[in-house]
């Protein structure tokens, strides 16, 4: 992980430019190289709501090798919401992701040949007999809309000679019913194809994971060439001392007053990515230029974590 020469603004102001790994990227990383090492078609990536699994697939798909050290190309097939929910409608799904111009009449067949055009083009471009595809949301397919996948592998090996590896990136909760049909089936290939293999992705739950993260704050900088920090640039904006400021000194405190006026209280079982990267950005970007860092307190970490939105009071509509 290397900072980024071309940023022109801090990437705490764009966060799809915030290139920080949690561990739990880190692992996913390492099990879809496994996957992909041992030529194996895929497998099924399931999490909590929120806890960051779409956000990690995005960053690890341009860090996937080949076993020979060369990059694959992948394709991120984000499915939506649909009443109808047929291998057609499966097909159109895949075209709208790579905005196949698709007429009303097009049929499966139709579909199926662009669509296999298009991933071998990706192939030749990348000069790759390899391509990984993210299946994001799969909770929404049903079961018979799995079978397109299949169908891609099939084609693609058979009469190509590409390796397409599958994964399917799900809500832990809203996939279980579907995982259970999918191992009671009689056309078990399915199963035993993309979803013997489990990757279960979780937030941050230890203090190892939020001590791995507040590091990367400290490591990176902005600007690129120089030696201020993330963590240190806000501060050094308003000219008050900054150099002395190390984020990861402070994961003990930060771990701490989550568990005792968070975790512990409201029963919560992890604290989810979002919430935790909305609190240290809240906490570098505006609450420590203002106070310093001698005032940084567990009632303003606290105060943090609150406005992070992690624990969110039900309203009762009916009220109003």
């Amino acid at each position: 992980m290397t900072n980024d020469a071309s940023i022109t603004e801090h990437p705490l102001k764009h966060p799809e430019l915030l290139q920080i790994h949690t561990l739990e990227i880190e692992a996913l990383l390492q099990f879809c190289s496994s996957i992909i090492g041992l030529s194996l078609p895929g497998a099924l990536i399931a999490g909590y709501c929120r806890s960051g699994k779409s956000t990690g697939t995005k960053k690890i798909t341009p860090y996937l090798k080949d076993n020979e050290g060369k990059s694959i190309p992948s394709e991120i097939i984000y499915i939506p919401s649909r009443d109808r929910k047929t291998n057609r409608g499966a097909w159109r799904q895949l075209a709208y992701n790579y905005d196949f111009p698709l007429k009303r009449s097009a049929t499966s067949d139709d579909i199926s040949r662009h669509y296999i055009t298009y991933l071998l083009d990706r192939c030749y471009e990348a000069k790759s007999t390899r391509i990984v595809l993210m299946v994001d949301e799969a909770q929404r397919l049903s079961i018979n809309q799995f079978a397109i996948y299949a169908e891609i592998f099939d084609r693609l090996k058979d009469s190509f000679g590409i390796s397409c590896h599958v994964f399917f990136v799900a809500n832990l909760d809203n996939f279980k019913d579907t995982y259970r049909l999918l191992q009671q089936r009689e056309d078990m290939h399915i199963y035993e194809r993309f979803f013997k293999r489990v990757f279960f992705y979780k937030p941050i739950t230890s203090h190892d994971s939020v001590r791995h993260i507040l590091r990367q704050y400290d490591f990176l900088t902005y600007p690129p060439s120089s030696n201020i920090s993330y963590a240190q640039y806000f501060l050094s904006e308003q000219n008050k001392d900054y150099e002395s400021l190390r984020l990861e000194d402070y994961s003990t405190l930060i771990w701490q007053v989550f568990f005792e006026k968070f975790k512990t209280p409201y029963k919560l079982k992890y604290w989810s990515t979002e919430s935790f990267f909305c609190f240290v950005n809240l906490l570098i970007s505006q609450y420590i230029p203002q106070i310093g860092i001698d005032d940084i307190s567990d009632e303003l970490i606290e105060h943090c974590i609150h406005q992070s939105g992690l624990v969110v009071e039900e309203v009762n509509l009916e009220g109003l």
